[in-house]
């Protein structure tokens, strides 16, 4: 009894716009070691278990924007027969209906595939996450000081302290920095008055330092107190 590899089964896993990924009963009745025409019999016996979403029929423009694929991996066989696409709930629904140990055992090797597929396009669009958010913070001082002030905990007043970037927008990339994913949620809280266009920088500052000359008399209350 020769199974199929993992390998093998997703080299017979397909896409198509607007659809899952899914098989076809050729290479599934060649898996699950069975003839095509016996497997669709057990689907039509069956038609509770194969509900939408786990069996969809290909249309004609689907069958031949697919068609070269079929056709290395069924031969062309019956091109002028109704093709159905299984999805992954799909395939491993055939088990229940072709029962047996090839059946179980085929089962298995379906479910790693499709597994490996989703683990290896997560990583991919992590990948291209990370060169995105690379290149679009590469390309200004400003997102590279904020990146690292959030990773360092910093406040928005330290990180302001340290540059002499102009508040208001330095607060707007902040934000959209926040929007984007690039920084934690909760990180470099901007506070309201940063966005008081009427103010004077040196307005600004002087409230900064005033909240700042703040913060530290109601840490040296609290410390007394608790003393």
């Amino acid at each position: 009894m020769t199974l199929p590899t993992i390998a093998g089964v997703q080299s017979r896993i397909f896409t198509l716009p607007g659809r899952p990924a899914f098989m076809i009963a050729d290479d599934l009745a060649e898996f699950y070691q069975v003839s095509r025409k016996r497997l669709m019999e057990q689907v039509r016996r069956n038609q509770a278990r194969f509900p939408e979403g786990f069996i969809f029929e290909l249309t004609e423009e689907e069958y031949r924007e697919k068609s070269p694929h079929f056709a290395a991996t069924s031969q062309g066989k019956r091109a002028d027969l109704t093709h159905f696409g299984f999805t992954e709930k799909g395939a491993l629904q055939l088990s229940s209906v072709l029962t047996g140990p090839v059946a179980d055992a085929v089962s298995v090797t379906i479910i790693e595939a499709f597994l490996q597929l989703r683990d290896g396009t997560m990583e991919r669009l992590r990948v291209a996450a990370f060169k995105d958010e690379v290149a679009y913070i590469g390309r200004s001082k400003m997102r590279l000081a904020i990146k690292l002030a959030a990773e360092a905990g910093w406040s928005f007043g330290k990180l302001w302290d340290e540059h002499d970037w102009s508040a208001p927008k330095l607060g707007r990339e902040v934000e959209d920095m926040r929007i984007r994913g690039y920084i934690p949620q909760d990180a470099l809280f901007v506070p309201h008055y940063v966005y008081q266009r009427r103010r004077s920088e040196r307005a600004l500052m002087e409230t900064h330092a005033e909240d700042e000359r703040q913060g530290k008399l109601n840490l040296g209350l609290t410390l007394v107190a608790g003393g």
